[in-house]
């Protein structure tokens, strides 16, 4: 056992409650949550009906191969989460779950996960969703300690799941694939913004990302550039459809990138430490993909 990690507390001491804020710690709600959303997204690109009991259900089995992803991220870094402050409470270096546990449990969400969608969605659904299962945990995740090109691996899957939701319902629209693209350009600023943040504690971990290739000053500019450059890119959605709310959603994000843009280029160094960009840009793709779901 690492020097940095707790003990695991024995299951019999857990209470069941206890046990499944542990467990639901471990598939990242906040990403499993905003993934499933584009998936919902891509679905809904179809038009109206594309809501059904088989739609939810391969919805569901998408949700559950995303956690899978999540949890197995969390399994292989559980050493390296163990030397941020960040994510040295997460259940596993905490001890609070032992690894075991969360592998099984990574397992059997993404055995069910495509299980589901191999009975309820088109099979090109349940191919993209193993690769950006894969793709995630056994490419990204051990990159991390290699080089900064696993960041550059991590937008593939971070970019698959309007294009996944989509293909459940047998054809990939081009609004999934212009969701996509959108979704693939964005990682960059934001991951960033995550870098410039949280750089001493990924050194400290020994994780890699573009900051070892462009040094601070360049990777600051880069941030600003690409806060900018997300202004446009919010209304790449409506190259394939003008609809209003979709319009409305597009504008909404565009204000959200130019206000972080006009923050990163006028503001004081520090304010890069922050959480601020990464917020900002966690919000800026929220509405586009809730105003395709609300149009359909």
């Amino acid at each position: 056992m690492p020097a940095h990690a707790l003990p695991a507390v024995p299951l019999a001491r857990r209470s069941p409650l206890s046990l499944l804020r542990e467990l639901a710690a471990l598939i990242k709600p906040r990403i499993t949550a905003s993934s499933t959303l584009a998936a919902a997204a891509g679905m809904a690109t179809h038009g109206q009906g594309w809501l059904s009991l088989s739609s939810g259900t391969s919805l569901a089995g998408i949700a559950a191969c995303v956690a899978a992803a999540c949890t197995f991220n969390m399994w292989l870094e559980r050493d390296s989460d163990g030397l941020m402050e960040r994510t040295r409470g997460r259940p596993l270096p905490s001890g609070k779950l032992e690894a075991p546990l969360a592998f099984f449990f990574a397992c059997g969400l993404g055995t069910a996960g495509l299980l589901v969608l191999s009975v309820t969605a088109a099979p090109l659904a349940l191919a993209l969703s193993l690769a950006a299962l894969v793709l995630y945990a056994f490419a990204y995740t051990p990159l991390k300690r290699v080089t900064p090109a696993a960041s550059v691996v991590g937008i593939l899957p971070g970019a698959m799941p309007p294009v996944i939701g989509a293909a459940a319902l047998s054809q990939v629209t081009p609004l999934a694939w212009a969701l996509a693209v959108m979704l693939a350009l964005w990682q960059l600023p934001h991951l960033m913004a995550v870098a410039l943040r949280l750089r001493d504690q990924y050194a400290a971990a020994k994780l890699h990302t573009l900051l070892d290739w462009l040094g601070e000053a360049r990777a600051v500019k880069a941030l600003q550039w690409g806060l900018l450059a997300l202004v446009p890119l919010a209304f790449l959605p409506l190259a394939v459809s003008r609809e209003p709310l979709l319009v409305a959603g597009s504008l909404l994000a565009a204000l959200i990138a130019l206000r972080s843009a006009v923050c990163a280029w006028f503001c004081n160094r520090a304010v890069f430490q922050s959480r601020r960009f990464i917020l900002d840009t966690v919000i800026y793709v929220i509405p586009p993909m809730l105003a395709c779901l609300a149009f359909h």
